[in-house]
């Protein structure tokens, strides 16, 4: 049984004065237990709206939401809220994704509810390698580098100890050696504890080097799936065909990237 399954999934936006939009249209995915599934497409595909419809941020118009085997689509209130505890997201930009207000104690306090002790808080920056941990708990959001941010929202994550984690172009804005620790502390992490993750990223080299599995969204619908080097090295959709295209251009053969 697949941990996350979405089953013909779809979304559309209405606004007064513009035409509908389909951001998702029919898509059906699973993540399956400790593996990474990345969700590969340009700005504008859907990914993101898909992932919000996953951790029913949202609501689908049509379809079901399966997480461990529970309809997640059928529940409310404190029923989700429960049923959510062991999917958690790492959203895009760290710099809006906490209150100003709020330590950084304060912050892993509120997520680690099953054990909220300083102890606690001060392992959970450790495993994220926040360190000096004790001192980092009394500081503010602001107070950090986009690093360290990055950093704590995978921490606050974590807090919970998910089973998935849903992130969303976690990397984007980050420099090429904060790009390469982050990534090196999921797959480390992934490792320990065999969590989940379902990656959303416009960059193909990114889940070349990270994903098991690649599904590749373009207008609301997944045009191509499959192992991650049958998807990269033998593409049957156009759109894959482009975004490779587009890789190889600027930086080589896709072939030639580093390996995981």
């Amino acid at each position: 049984m697949p941990l996350l399954e979405l089953r013909h999934i779809s979304k559309t936006f209405t606004r007064r004065g513009v035409s509908p939009l389909r951001a998702v249209d029919d898509v059906s995915l699973t993540v399956e237990r400790g593996e990474c599934l990345a969700l590969v497409g340009e700005s504008g595909s859907g990914k993101s709206t898909l992932a919000r419809l996953a951790l029913r941020l949202i609501d689908a118009d049509e379809g079901e939401v399966l997480f461990d085997g529970a309809g997640l689509h059928k529940l409310s209130g404190n029923a989700l809220r429960q049923a959510r505890i062991k999917m958690q997201p790492v959203f895009q930009d760290a710099s809006t994704a906490f209150n100003p207000r709020r330590t950084v104690r304060t912050i892993l306090r509120q997520a680690a509810v099953a054990d909220p002790s300083e102890a606690h808080l001060c392992a959970l920056l450790e495993r994220v390698e926040l360190r000096p941990a004790l001192p980092l708990l009394a500081r503010y959001p602001n107070e950090l580098s986009g690093g360290q941010r990055q950093r704590l929202s995978i921490a606050r994550a974590l807090a919970t100890e998910p089973s998935l984690i849903i992130a969303d172009e976690p990397l984007s804005g980050a420099d090429v050696s904060v790009r390469a620790q982050i990534l090196d502390l999921l797959a480390d992490l992934q490792e320990q504890s065999g969590v989940s993750y379902l990656l959303i990223t416009h960059d193909i080299l990114l889940a070349r080097a990270f994903s098991h599995r690649i599904a590749v969204m373009h207008q609301g619908s997944i045009v191509e799936r499959g192992d991650t080097p049958t998807v990269l090295h033998a593409p049957t959709h156009a759109y894959t065909r482009r975004l490779l295209d587009a890789v190889q251009s600027v930086d080589g053969p896709v072939a030639d990237a580093p390996s995981a």
